[in-house]
């Protein structure tokens, strides 16, 4: 079903995991461009390409740091120059930091906020500039269920993906007048997928067990017994940017299988086990 036809959507973390995977189901909803965006512009580039050789759909590959407001800017000159519009932006560029919040260092910190939450600032705030004069768009922002519940040795994380919650609040109220949808979500979580697999190594190495305990403790806390799948977040994420989400905004959705509380990766028996050894 062509949900989107003729619309132009941007993806930020566009070239793995759920970004890649929303950004393809971009083009299968029919829009007319998909622009990928990522750090890592081969991994845009072979996105983009995957895009234009299964759905025969214009795709733009974009190689920006959503960091720096000069390349975020340049990007969205970029865009409108060749589109002249932007209907949909779906923010999914973010990094991790595993460490204890006492151990953590000012550099990393500070490097996870300026992507997770400058970043996010920045594309969003280009984005709403032109979907305001258009008097139309939605904006769909990836946080966390790290945002929701603090995640042990995730300090710096969670706190940044509790700011996403409250920002895609404010934006919805502010954009409403013009017609534009914001809502947050948080992508399923899988400890198979590659940052999910880097995320159980690192608390396994703080907690000196197998990575995979982690994994399994995580799969057997989620209701529905299983792992989240990236088709699983493109789900949601493709039902908020259709018209069939007009009346939705300033919402945070979680894909969580059950465990909506955003329920901490490490139980408490782990975390008193390693602290008395």
């Amino acid at each position: 079903m062509k949900k989107i036809e003729g619309k132009v959507g941007l993806v930020t973390g566009g070239g793995s995991g759920n970004g890649k995977g929303i950004a393809l189901r971009m083009a299968k909803d029919g829009a007319k461009a998909v622009i990928v965006n990522d750090v890592d512009g081969a991994l845009a580039e072979e996105v983009a390409r995957e895009i234009k050789e299964t759905y025969q759909t214009e795709a733009l590959p974009v190689q920006a740091d959503v960091s720096s407001e000069v390349e975020v800017e340049n990007m969205f000159e970029e865009i409108l120059k060749r589109f002249g519009r932007l209907d949909i932006l779906v923010h999914c560029a973010g990094i991790i930091s595993v460490n204890k919040a006492v151990e953590e260092s000012l550099e990393a910190w500070d490097r996870l906020f300026a992507v997770n939450v400058r970043g996010t600032f920045l594309c969003c705030r280009a984005a709403a500039r032109q979907m305001m004069r258009q008097k139309s768009g939605k904006i769909l922002i990836a946080s966390s269920g790290a945002g929701l519940v603090g995640i042990t040795y995730l300090s710096a994380y969670s706190a940044s993906k509790a700011a996403l919650i409250r920002f895609g609040e404010v934006l919805a109220r502010e954009l409403g007048p013009y017609g534009i949808c914001v809502n947050v979500f948080s992508p399923g979580w899988s400890p198979w997928s590659k940052m999910g697999w880097e995320t159980c190594q690192a608390l396994a190495k703080h907690l000196g067990v197998d990575p995979e305990e982690i994994a399994r403790l995580h799969t057997r806390g989620v209701p529905l017994g299983r792992e989240a799948t990236v088709e699983d977040t493109a789900n949601l994420v493709s039902f908020l940017y259709s018209d069939e989400a007009n009346y939705i905004t300033g919402q945070m959705i979680v894909v969580g299988g059950g465990a909506t509380s955003g329920r901490d990766l490490v139980p408490l028996s782990l975390l008193q086990k390693n602290e008395q050894s």
